[in-house]
């Protein structure tokens, strides 16, 4: 079984969702990013690989941002690039973001993958 963590922040347009990820981006705390990451083992300087260099930006995850038809489709290209058996999701907003998961999202995906 292979899982991937997402970072969802599905927003009623593509223009609202892209400004709240770049809110998220500019505001980025880098310094608590590079203690969590030493926590973990990375070395200071960020050990040069793509995971760690990723996890040094605002999202630490593959990131879905998008209006709820955007992202469904982002999702389902991920899935049917990837060789993957679930996703899980993290939202800014988990009550919000569940129901428009629930509400717009997985519809779409059960239709393409039935």
């Amino acid at each position: 079984v292979t899982g991937v963590q997402t970072c969802a922040l599905p927003i009623s347009t593509d223009a609202q969702a892209q400004a709240r990820a770049q809110n998220y981006r500019d505001a980025l705390d880098e310094g608590a990013v590079a203690g969590m990451l030493e926590s973990y083992g990375v070395p200071k300087n960020g050990g040069g690989n793509a995971m760690t260099a990723r996890a040094q930006g605002a999202f630490m995850t593959q990131a879905v941002v998008g209006s709820p038809a955007s992202c469904a489709r982002q999702i389902e290209d991920f899935l049917r690039d990837c060789d993957i058996d679930g996703l899980m999701f993290i939202y800014d907003d988990y009550p919000a973001g569940l129901r428009v998961t629930g509400q717009h999202i997985l519809p779409h995906l059960r239709a393409a993958f039935p």
